[in-house]
């Protein structure tokens, strides 16, 4: 009996020519998607997806159609926890160890970058489970919780064959701009707990290959404590407009915490406050002065989980809970400067930038200055080696 589009509820890969058939003929009619040639899901129900869910499926749907093969770049990224933005995600990326055929013609949603030590040996292959689309569908959302290491450039998830954290941290490092690689390091150097002492040891091991120098200086910006990639991609604007690098992730004791305050979802009662960036500056008379930038997102006022999780009730409540909490800093004798992601990421970061400068936030030496530029921008627009 044919399969009606309403069954495609899952990414489901068909494999009789007469089935496939009709699927592709519900494509043209707009009732089922195919983000995978080969594989279908109604339009309805691949709607009802986040764009990370989306970009993950897809990625791991092509992988399973290759075995033998190894993610990597933002695709393994994605696979390990660090989704990118969807412009990157265009094509699926595979590893390609010396002397494979990387040709996959125009029209391939494929592309194959040549990494060396990513051939796995067949039994790793053959011993894999016949069911890991299934399980790679069932767990599309904590991937990177099943990762295992094979060696130091290839692990796998699930069935599906990726380069190891720091393989995929080096590659995306020479591939992406500056602050969209600073966003997936930070995140894989969070997830996995990788210190710049393990960076340093792993780019000791890759000399010969392209852009090592530019890869090591990059890296060396990287932060496993950065909380998440908005605030990275802030801090590699910072970074460029030649601030000081700042702390990041601060714990403060809350001059207002005292247990008679209570449990109010209005009130920032808690022992200690966290910020996002932090800057110490000494002043003329010896004293530090204290300099904190935090960055505001809508969902902190509109997000339901965040509202349930802060025992707030609504947006007003937030809003209260926030100024409390904002008073507490102040009442440290804090410059506070918030921005949001927009005036971050707008306009090579100008409004952020200017805020900064307006709050006295240091910057370091003309001739660091230069280097950053040098090296991030220029020396990275021009060798950086192409997703696409």
């Amino acid at each position: 009996m044919t399969k009606e589009y309403v069954g495609y509820r899952t990414l489901t890969y068909v494999t009789d020519a007469a089935e496939r058939a009709r699927a592709l003929y519900r494509v043209r009619q707009g009732l089922l998607i195919q983000p995978v040639p080969g594989y279908f899901i109604s339009t309805q129900a691949w709607k009802e997806l986040s764009v990370d869910t989306k970009i993950v499926l897809r990625i791991c749907a092509a992988a399973a159609l290759r075995p033998r093969e190894v993610l990597c770049s933002v695709s393994a990224a994605a696979v390990l926890g660090a989704i990118s933005w969807p412009r990157f995600h265009h094509h699926i990326h595979f590893a390609s160890d010396t002397h494979v055929d990387m040709h996959e013609g125009k029209r391939s949603i494929c592309m194959h970058h040549c990494i060396k030590n990513t051939r796995v040996d067949d039994d790793i292959v053959l011993g894999m489970s016949t069911y890991v689309v299934e399980r790679i569908l069932q767990n599309a959302e904590n991937l990177y919780d099943q990762y295992q290491s094979i060696n130091d450039t290839v692990g796998i998830v699930l069935g599906i064959l990726v380069t190891s954290p720091l393989q995929t941290m080096f590659d995306v490092a020479r591939q992406l701009p500056f602050e969209n690689a600073l966003q997936i390091c930070d995140m894989l150097a969070r997830i996995y707990q990788i210190s710049q002492d393990d960076i340093s040891q792993f780019l000791d091991t890759r000399k010969g290959c392209r852009g090592l120098t530019y890869a090591r200086y990059m890296l060396s910006f990287v932060r496993m404590d950065s909380d998440n990639g908005g605030e990275s991609y802030a801090r590699a604007r910072m970074i460029l407009a030649g601030f000081v690098i700042p702390d990041v992730q601060v714990t403060l004791p809350n001059p207002f915490y005292n247990p008679a305050r209570g449990d109010v979802p209005t009130i920032q009662n808690t022992k200690t406050l966290r910020v996002d960036f932090c800057w110490d500056m000494k002043k003329k008379d010896g004293t530090t002065a204290r300099i904190v930038a935090e960055l505001d997102g809508q969902s902190k006022y509109t997000d339901e989980d965040i509202l349930e999780k802060s025992g707030a009730t609504g947006e007003s409540d937030v809003a209260l809970k926030e100024r409390d909490r904002e008073g507490a800093l102040t009442q440290m004798d804090m410059r506070i400067v918030r921005f949001q992601f927009f005036e971050a990421s707008h306009n090579d970061g100008a409004q952020m930038v200017r805020k900064l400068q307006i709050a006295g936030v240091p910057t370091v030496s003309e001739g660091q200055i230069r280097r950053r530029r040098r090296w991030l921008r220029d020396y990275a627009q021009k060798h950086r080696m192409k997703l696409d």
